[in-house]
């Protein structure tokens, strides 16, 4: 029997309705009188479970929790359905009016959950006991360290995306098509506050991600992340609207292998303004994002900025770039024209031991790899001949060395002109013009004894954008004095932002 209530301006922001015990599924559908508000809506079962989450940018039709996973709809989570209150949950904001639809049952659900590919891969099953006593759940099914191919190289990937799932415009099915179609080897789900149980099989693999999202003060990406986080501004120790629900978000993530990166550090008004936040907490730093955009390039230009005065701190942040997709794929018109976001631009490439989620993400962590929108890199980094990845501390190798010269090599394909610079302690040392696809170059420096030192490469084009940029090597220690975003930024002279909209 199909049950119903509507809340005209409801004064509360928790509202509920009632489950009878024995049953396997509820469905219900919500229906709002002026959708497209950017409220979240949570359901929470009689046992304080997260159940749903649903960002109000898209309708939704009809959701379905049932115990089997594959019978569930992609924005709900599975399990077992307690008897008693179930509560909804209102978070940034309360709908003029809503009426709920929900109805329940046992067995199989007798209606197909829409938008089904064929096969799924399952990340969470329902069964996560210890989690589920603290209301929220784990990836339980995802498999971490399975690779999809045994052997080292550059694989090329995107981690910054979005879909339906929250504010993307592509569907799981759809994105994951375009990924293959890109010839990509891995990108990362990355939806606003919404952390994905399950998603279509794919040649190309997909990572777990969560963009913890303020919406008005910054957002960061947790990049494999393990669990649902509890983002809410009204939770224990605080939200997505405090520094000290931020630092406690950070600090959960933190020693599980999940990739704390901020995301459009400087593009307004998207910038991050918690100024108290440790820079110890950071593992990554979107230095590109969206380069189409019509704020990028001021953007990206000041992130290096801020990105250069990490390092002249001693601090080892890998940089990263991410589309930041929103956007269906762009016709072959628009794509010629090259204004239009597409999957992958920039597109960030991991020099990883193999094709598995933990190896890619060990491989970021350590700095090994580079980020371009078109360029593609053969760099190799030598010391008495031994090759040595992006990313790492060369102390040893240069101290251990008859002159401590560090020599670095790079082919530059599929770029036929512009300019390569490499950069030292964030000043460029040599330049040199990009006449042809295939060219090699090369830079020696001398580092031994020196002090603290770091060194990387920036690919430009005719016009001095940045297309590619690499992580850097480094020499030595630095014991810094800053140790948060804001005094970094005054370090740099960089204006500390404000994102008005």
């Amino acid at each position: 029997m199909e049950n119903q209530w509507t809340l005209m301006k409801p004064a509360a922001e928790v509202a509920a309705f009632n489950v009878e015990p024995g049953v396997d599924w509820v469905r219900f559908q919500f229906e709002f009188a002026d959708p497209g508000r950017w409220f979240y809506i949570n359901l929470w079962d009689s046992q304080g479970r997260i159940r749903f989450s649903h960002l109000d940018y898209h309708q939704v039709g009809w959701i379905t929790i049932h115990r089997d996973p594959l019978q569930t709809s992609e924005q709900a989570i599975p399990g077992d359905i307690p008897a008693g209150e179930w509560k909804i949950e209102f978070v940034r904001g309360l709908p003029e009016a809503i009426t709920l639809k929900w109805e329940t049952g046992s067995g199989d659900a007798p209606f197909p959950v829409a938008e089904q590919p064929e096969e799924w891969d399952v990340w969470f099953d329902g069964h996560s006991p210890e989690a589920h006593a603290q209301g929220y759940y784990t990836l339980n099914r995802f498999d971490w360290d399975g690779p999809r191919e045994r052997k080292r190289r550059w694989y090329k990937g995107d981690l910054h995306t979005h879909t339906v799932l929250s504010d993307g415009d592509m569907t799981t099915g759809q994105i994951t098509r375009e990924a293959e179609a890109r010839g990509l080897d891995f990108f990362a789900t990355t939806e606003h506050n919404i952390l994905a149980c399950r998603w279509p099989k794919s040649r190309t693999l997909v990572i777990p991600g969560f963009e913890v999202t303020s919406f008005g003060k910054g957002d960061w990406n947790a990049i494999g992340v393990k669990r649902w986080l509890d983002w809410r501004i009204g939770a224990p120790g605080g939200g997505i609207d405090t520094q000290q629900g931020m630092d406690r978000l950070m600090e959960e993530c933190g020693g599980t292998g999940t990739l704390r990166c901020l995301n459009h550090p400087l593009d307004t008004p998207f910038a991050w303004m918690f100024m108290e936040t440790p820079l110890s907490l950071l593992d990554g730093f979107e230095v590109m994002n969206s380069p189409t955009s019509s704020t990028s390039s001021a953007a990206t230009e000041q992130a290096l900025v801020a990105w250069n005065a990490l390092w002249n701190e001693g601090y080892r942040t890998t940089g990263i770039g991410g589309s930041d997709i929103h956007a269906v794929p762009p016709t072959d018109e628009e794509t010629a024209d090259g204004t239009h976001a597409r999957l992958a631009d920039p597109a960030t490439y991991v020099d990883a031991d193999e094709l598995s989620a933990s190896a890619i993400l060990s491989a970021v962590r350590a700095g090994r790899v580079y980020v371009s929108r078109c360029a593609e890199l053969d760099i190799q980094v030598k010391v008495d001949g031994r090759t040595y990845p992006l990313g790492c501390d060369l102390t040893e190798a240069v101290n251990q060395s008859l002159k401590g010269t560090v020599e670095f090599t790079v082919v530059v394909d599929k770029m036929k002109e512009g300019t390569i610079h490499f950069i030292e302690n964030g000043e460029r040392v040599q330049s040199s013009p990009i006449r042809k696809s295939g060219e090699r170059f090369e830079l020696f420096r001398e580092w031994k004894t020196t002090g603290y030192r770091w060194a990387r490469l920036e690919i430009r084009d005719s016009a001095g954008e940045l297309i590619a940029f690499t992580n850097p090597v480094s020499y030595g220690q630095k014991d810094s004095m800053i140790k948060t975003w804001g005094q970094l930024l005054d370090q740099a002279g960089i204006e500390h932002p404000v994102n008005k909209r």
